[in-house]
């Protein structure tokens, strides 16, 4: 509209200069410069490439001077030079600080160079530059002041009032175009952010919002909105973009989620004649929908007149889950949860089109597994499907989860990989289905946690575990900023003489109710509730005290051995302050090893480059409990390892001749071939002490030579001669013989 302004002025000052002594039509093409460059920029706004927004200034400032130059007026040319200032009107509104002092910079030299030339005195051209810096220095104060308005304090985003600002003329501007122009908003909403409130305070969850805002805001393109309407609730508004690229654009914003956190987004496209509070109305209602349906999951709107909601999964053809209409008319007495093992791994790593395949792969292979019975299938979110089904009992449900589970010769199944499952037999509390549904959730997330890639029948104390993991949330964090988390220490031996070569520091929490909580339950919520770093520093930096005591008291401990969360390795969050603690006690890097396995360094810290930082300070990072995963021996000779850990359950019931020993064999030469010190867990007697030295291993971990044991313990059990002191001689002489 400014540039428009400028044209109109360009009309005024044509008609009133009589002077002008050039042609009239040359006169009125100048004028119709800026008139066309506006009109132009409203009718085609949602369609021209942001880069006009620069262009657009440049023109109208050109435009002006040029008319300066033409009208050939002297002094008169600072009257008609005026139509400049829309240039340092508008850019304070529309670009950055530093752009804003560029475009003003530009607009000054160019107006004084024409003043001059044109014989204007140069007191006249520094008096009105000055005031034109003023007026510029004024506007870019009130468009600062406007934006403040518009802006959240917590996040820098957009709030709600300029939300809705924009959202109003973007949507003004999409229908006015013909056809209309694409204009998408998503609803985003946090999950479970008001548990973490209450059970963590307002801080965690401010912390969480302003995380997630952080990540977001770069991949939002410049045309499109990012903005915080309020508590958990965030908006996008998509401009410009079609439905696969607003939806693209929302799968991206999900995968930069902060670990631990999960969205649920409604997806709403404007339709024709649809006013924005209807737009924003279909939206919210997407994404409740979302939220009903098992959160964690992206909902688009169905379209106004679409009475019947949303399609079926794209991916799969499949109907989602829908509690008011399936828990309605569904007879089922019982439910099924599948999730598909690998989706996640194979979206991170892949991208979505390889986490889609093996969506398909998926409802194919439940497809066939329940032909013949009376078995309803939907999705439900990201990896996980649901089957509702009638007349079966739990012998028939324990053997259809058994097929799907067992892997088959197939090949698909095998690249696919397996599925975890969790069952619920009905009826269960108020007897409809989506009390059902949660229940066999339930069951699904206790057998993610125990037993991935199995299943598990749903029971009433899982519900009673929800809670009381809830409670021992609610306490852990106050538990690690009060340094209550204690450690113990299990030595490793040299298989050659009992001598100790470094300890594994292990996490252990007491709570003065509930008694010792597992360190696999804590771990796991507080990667869940975003409190991995701050547990991972204070194990560390624990340790790291107690290594520089041992070497005060001259107690001869060579390293030690720790595990740190995927989440804080992955992000490379725990570098800075692990060279701090070093250096602080005394401790040069290569007496530190972090524990990590295979399964963990292929999905959850993102391959080799987060290791390669930790060897690039002189840390060792010990491949741990391998053997147990999958990963390829020409993947494992690029990681960035030192140290091979291989798994315990090698050891129970192996002898010299089995194929036990064979395949423990095999590891330990390889181990050596790349060139890694390799160590074996749970040695527990001591024919397994003798094969594993016979088979070539030189470091030891297990009870039989210690448990795990406080810092003083340990310092008596190396004092009273370590495992040397409790092995036969002929244990910890020459090499033992195969009988």
């Amino acid at each position: 509209m400014l540039y428009i302004g400028v044209g109109l002025m360009y009309g005024s000052a044509f008609l009133c200069l009589d002077g002008l002594g050039r042609s009239r039509v040359a006169a009125l093409a100048w004028v119709a410069v800026p008139l066309v460059v506006g009109l132009g920029t409203i009718r085609l706004r949602q369609r021209i490439p942001a880069v006009v927004d620069h262009i657009t200034p440049v023109l109208g400032l050109g435009s002006a001077l040029a008319f300066v130059i033409y009208a050939d007026q002297g002094e008169q040319s600072i009257a008609l030079a005026m139509p400049v200032l829309a240039v340092l009107l508008n850019a304070p509104f529309k670009f950055a600080l530093r752009e804003v002092v560029a475009q003003t910079a530009v607009t000054l030299g160019a107006a004084a160079a024409v003043l001059l030339s044109q014989g204007v005195g140069a007191g006249y051209v520094v008096f009105v530059l000055i005031v034109w810096t003023v007026v510029s220095v004024l506007t870019c104060w009130v468009a600062r002041f406007g934006d403040a308005a518009e802006q959240d304090p917590l996040t820098g985003l957009t709030n709600r009032r300029g939300f809705e600002r924009r959202f109003e003329a973007a949507a003004a501007a999409a229908a006015a175009a013909r056809p209309l122009d694409p204009l998408t908003v998503a609803v985003i909403d946090v999950d479970r952010f008001k548990q973490v409130n209450d059970i963590l305070g307002h801080h965690s969850g401010d912390q969480i919002l302003l995380a997630c805002a952080q990540a977001w805001a770069p991949l939002v393109p410049q045309r499109s909105l990012l903005a915080r309407r309020g508590g958990d609730e965030f908006a996008l508004m998509a401009v410009g973009l079609d439905e696969a690229a607003a939806d693209d654009l929302v799968e991206r914003l999900r995968a930069a989620c902060p670990a631990g956190t999960t969205l649920s987004i409604g997806i709403a496209v404007l339709a024709e004649g649809e006013s924005t509070s209807d737009l924003l109305h279909r939206a919210d209602q997407a994404m409740y929908e979302a939220k009903r349906g098992g959160r964690d999951r992206s909902v688009r709107a169905p379209h106004p007149g679409d009475r019947h909601g949303r399609g079926p999964d794209p991916a799969t053809g499949l109907p989602y889950f829908l509690p008011e209409t399936d828990g309605a008319a569904s007879s089922g007495t019982a439910a099924m949860v599948v999730e598909a093992d690998r989706y996640h791994a194979a979206q991170d790593v892949a991208g979505l089109a390889a986490g889609e395949e093996i969506l398909v792969d998926t409802a194919r292979r439940l497809r066939r597994a329940t032909a013949g019975m009376r078995a309803e299938l939907r999705r439900l979110h990201r990896g996980r499907f649901l089957l509702l089904l009638t007349g079966h009992d739990l012998a028939d449900l324990a053997e259809l989860a058994e097929r799907l589970i067992v892997p088959s010769v197939q090949a698909e199944t095998t690249r696919h990989g397996g599925l975890t499952i969790g069952i619920a037999l009905g009826p269960i509390g108020d007897g409809d289905t989506e009390a059902l549904v949660r229940a066999a959730m339930t069951a699904a997330d206790v057998a993610h946690r125990e037993v991935p890639g199995g299943s598990v029948v749903y029971e009433p104390w899982m519900s009673a575990e929800t809670h009381e993991r809830a409670a021992i949330a609610a306490a852990l964090q106050g538990v690690i900023e009060r340094r209550e988390i204690d450690l113990v220490f299990q030595p490793q031996v040299r298989l050659t003489d009992g001598s100790i070569v470094g300890v594994e520091v292990l996490a252990r929490w007491t709570d003065p109710v509930r008694g010792p909580i597992p360190p696999n339950q804590f771990v796991q919520i507080a990667e869940q509730l975003g409190l991995a770093r701050p547990l991972d520093i204070l194990i560390f930096e624990k340790a790291c005290a107690q290594l520089r005591a041992w070497d005060v008291a001259g107690v001869p401990v060579p390293r030690m051995s720790l595990n740190l969360s995927p989440q804080s390795v992955g992000a490379g969050q725990v570098h800075h302050g692990m060279r701090r603690l070093l250096a602080e006690n005394h401790l040069t890097p290569y007496r530190v090893r972090i524990e990590i396995t295979e399964n963990e360094i292929l999905h959850r810290v993102g391959g080799a480059a987060p290791l390669q930082q930790l060897r690039a300070m002189g840390v060792q990072v010990s491949l741990d409990d391998f053997g147990t995963g999958y990963a390829s021996f020409s993947r494992l000779a690029s990681l960035p390892i030192g140290e091979l850990k291989i798994d315990r359950s090698f050891l129970p019931g192996i002898d010299t001749e089995g194929p036990q020993a064979e395949i423990l064999a095999s590891m330990i030469q390889l181990g050596r071939a790349l060139d890694l010190e390799v160590v074996v867990e749970g040695v527990e007697t001591e024919a397994h002490h003798a094969i594993v030295r016979e088979l070539g291993c030189t470091v030891g971990q297990g009870y039989l030579y210690a448990r795990p044991m406080s810092a003083g313990t340990l310092e008596e059990w190396i004092a009273g001669g370590g495992a040397a002191a409790s092995l036969p001689r002929a244990r910890t002489g020459a090499a033992l013989r195969r009988p």
